[in-house]
């Protein structure tokens, strides 16, 4: 069965376009995220997709060979007009799949679970999914970190725009620096608005930053006190190696992932955080400093 049409096809497919995303080379920065996905959803496939007007283009995969598919057969395709994680845990007893050449012929999914990669203007481009050649289901926690993952995905978009934006204006250096103060703007309010806590380190793991959500969400008044100290001193010492090991893997260059436990500031209320830590590279591609992301899992 093929896919509804989202009603904002024609913007969809421009914002796509804008990203300049499709046919390009692979890259660390979706192909770490890829295997991330992979390794914590257990599935031996795990892909970034985006759908073009007829067809599925794979940016980046784990465990399957294919680079594009028609938009007709495409999985994904479902996923696009979804505004969550969408599973289908046995496709063959899913009248939409069960006679779907993916399914009954290479590379015969039985499996599937994506979540749809949002600009912020709310377009879906395309989907982090992970597939399996069995049936089967995600855990909660496997579920939100794929919603986590494929936010950095969307991130790793607006990025790759603003990138675009200014080699555009380059020509011009009023232009440029217009541009450029545009961008810095739209990801302060990005990161401003988002409910997650992100923080900013420096390549010694210091704290440099944190936004207004997460301050919310760890109880913290004043960020004073905390600025320029060690981030892994702000974890106890049953997740401070996990945080280290972390840091040490984004330092590298690559992106680091744990789940540690930290209690709010003002009320004490214990919380098992999901951390990401991801390098933010400077114009030659090396880390300049640390992107830490973090949504609580759950409390008691």
């Amino acid at each position: 069965m093929r896919a509804p049409i989202p009603l904002n096809e024609q913007e969809r497919l421009a914002a796509l376009q804008r990203r300049g995303i499709l046919d390009t080379a692979p890259e660390s920065a979706y192909d770490e995220i890829t295997q991330l996905a992979a390794t914590i959803c257990d599935t031996p496939v795990a892909v970034i997709s985006f759908i073009d007007s007829n067809r599925q283009w794979l940016k980046s995969k784990v465990g399957i060979e294919v680079q594009e598919t028609s938009r007709e057969v495409a999985f994904c395709a479902h996923t696009i007009v979804q505004s969550d994680v969408f599973v289908v845990a046995d496709a063959l007893l899913d009248s939409r799949f069960s006679d779907n050449p993916l399914v009954l012929e290479s590379p015969k999914i039985r499996f599937y679970a994506g979540a749809p990669l949002l600009t912020g203007d709310g377009y879906a481009l395309g989907t982090l999914c992970v597939m399996d050649h069995m049936p089967r289901q995600l855990s909660p926690e496997q579920r939100e970190a794929l919603r986590v993952l494929s936010s950095q995905v969307s991130s790793q978009l607006e990025l790759r725009l603003a990138r675009t934006q200014l080699n555009l204006a380059e020509n011009s250096a009023a232009s440029a620096a217009a541009a450029l103060r545009a961008s810095e703007e739209f990801t302060a309010r990005l990161v401003a608005c988002s409910r997650d806590c992100i923080k900013v380190l420096d390549l010694e793991g210091r704290l440099q930053f944190m936004n207004q959500g997460g301050m919310e969400e760890l109880e913290i008044c004043d960020l004073g006190p905390v600025l320029n100290k060690p981030w892994v001193d702000f974890w106890g010492s049953f997740d401070r190696e996990a945080a280290q090991k972390a840091l040490e893997t984004a330092r590298q260059g690559s992106v680091g992932r744990f789940t540690g436990f930290f209690a709010t500031r003002i009320t004490g209320k214990p919380r098992w955080w999901d951390v990401i830590v991801s390098p933010i590279r400077n114009a030659s591609g090396q880390p300049e400093r640390i992107l830490g992301s973090r949504a609580s899992c759950s409390g008691t």
